[in-house]
């Protein structure tokens, strides 16, 4: 049976002592173009296997007549290494991810047996996490180089990124290369900083406002196309005119608690950096009673401004409530009068339409009496076919008069 040594997508490298190999790697041990393997016993660099061939673990010769085994691969990982850094010129510090592309060292692979694996215990599968871990561990003491000049205002600025990256790069080259691993590349990418991300939270706020205020003018333009719907408009107006207020004020709350929680945030940094230098410095001291009462009267007056807010905002909205509540009575009594006229107009027109049809069957009847009168004036009987028009006798049964035209 053959099996590959990687058992992991993010694993570059293993070792393990003969005695100490797992079950599932007792066994043919097969290695890709790629790979390599160095097998240790009395030569301190290893002896090499290289990739396409198959390492014979399962044989128990093989094992007692060497110590321990290095595999490794020699693709490029991606390394992702948080990182958090303070600018002196920054109250808060600037969070981001290193991202490095990392290979085995192909002239020294044995530095990751001496250095990694005898430096650590425990150790015998390096990973991406691990790497992440030792570079971590490793720069602690070197950052102030690795980010010399980056500055909060130029964190975004490509040429200032290019120049950091390089920093990064000849900072961390040199470590990695103590430890058997080669740096290809490195890519810098920070967070948000406080202020952006104070500058976001008011873009959104803003952006909230306009899409409300343009809901309302198309809902306004929709009902304003049917005269029916007009009577709803002040209704409709008076609920925006809520809605617009309640957002409006929940903003500028939402601003005042932002600014409070940033001016906390910036006066901790302020007094951990100020006692980190020195505590037992009297100047120090002072300086920082100073900054604790300024940060106390910049306090007192955001929770004044807050308060006087919050109580506007209770105003405001008792006000708006009492004015769609008058605008509701006002709809409601309209809305009955208009009922009450439209009763009262139909009414009217019932009565109209009957007198009408009465003056029709009146004049109707004096038509009929003023034929007969005709009729009987020429001799002849009611019933008999004379032209209801003209009173000409009619000969036969045709559907118009001979004699003026006229429909029969």
């Amino acid at each position: 049976m053959v099996v590959y040594w990687r058992n992991s997508e993010t694993l570059i490298a293993r070792h393990h002592d003969m005695g100490d190999i797992p079950r599932w790697l007792r066994t043919e041990v097969s290695l890709r173009p790629e790979d390599e393997a160095l097998v240790f016993s009395t030569n301190a660099y290893g002896k090499p296997i290289l990739g396409g061939s198959t390492v014979p673990l399962g044989e128990r010769a093989f094992r007692r007549e060497n110590q321990s085994i290095l595999f490794y691969s020699g693709s490029v990982f991606p390394v992702p290494v948080p990182i958090e850094f303070k600018p002196e010129s920054s109250p808060l510090p600037l969070a981001g991810l290193m991202h490095l592309d990392v290979e085995i060292l192909k002239s020294q692979p044995s530095l990751i047996k001496e250095r990694i694996v005898s430096n650590y215990p425990g150790m015998s599968e390096i990973d991406i996490l691990a790497v992440s871990k030792l570079v971590l561990l490793r720069t602690s003491g070197i950052r102030g180089v690795m980010f010399e000049g980056l500055t909060e205002d130029k964190l975004r600025d490509p040429s200032s990124q290019i120049r950091i990256s390089d920093q990064v790069k000849s900072a961390l080259k040199g470590v990695l290369e103590e430890h058997g691993l080669n740096l290809r590349s490195v890519r810098m990418e920070w967070g948000q900083t406080a202020i952006e991300r104070k500058d976001a939270m008011e873009a959104m706020h803003e952006l909230q406002l306009a899409t409300l205020e343009e809901e309302s003018k198309s809902q306004g333009l929709e009902i304003l196309k049917s005269s029916r719907n007009r009577k709803k408009l002040s209704k409709m107006h008076a609920e925006f005119m809520v809605r617009l207020m309640k957002q409006k004020s929940d903003s500028e709350l939402d601003r005042a608690k932002n600014e409070r929680e940033f001016r906390n945030i910036e006066h901790e940094e302020r007094v951990n950096s100020l006692r980190a230098e020195n505590l037992e410095n009297r100047e120090m001291a002072r300086r920082m009673n100073e900054i604790e009462l300024e940060h106390k009267q910049k306090m007192e007056g955001i929770e004044r401004s807050l308060l006087e807010r919050q109580s506007e905002v209770e105003m405001q909205r008792s006000a708006t409530e009492s004015i769609l509540e008058a605008s509701e009575r006002e709809l409601e009594i309209k809305m009955k009068k208009d009922a009450h006229n439209q009763d009262m107009m139909d009414r009217a027109q019932v009565r109209k339409g009957k007198n009408l049809a009465d003056a029709m069957d009146a004049f109707q009847i004096v038509q009929e009496n003023k034929r007969k009168r005709m009729m009987i004036e020429k001799g002849s009987s009611t019933n008999a076919s004379f032209c209801p028009n003209c009173g000409k006798g009619i000969e036969g049964a045709p559907n118009f008069c001979m004699s003026c035209g006229a429909k029969l």
